[in-house]
């Protein structure tokens, strides 16, 4: 896909970027950078795995509580 050299400068896109393209309905697409697809999805995956790392500390803790009792 060609962008043209002025509207890469209005949006800040380097000459041979990589672009993630998203379809958004009829016939419109949104260019992303892949860059940026990248960390969000990385920042995504830490996040959940320290989620689930919590949930289950959290059940070992309710175990523990629940043997207590």
């Amino acid at each position: 896909m060609v962008i043209p050299a002025e509207a890469r400068r209005a949006l800040s896109i380097d000459e041979g970027e990589k672009m993630v393209v998203f379809g958004r309905g009829k016939g419109r697409l949104m260019l992303v950078k892949a860059e940026m697809v990248s960390e969000f999805v990385s920042r995504a995956l830490t996040d959940s795995a320290e989620l689930e790392r919590q949930l289950r500390s959290d059940g070992e803790v309710a175990e523990e509580l629940e043997k207590a009792l």
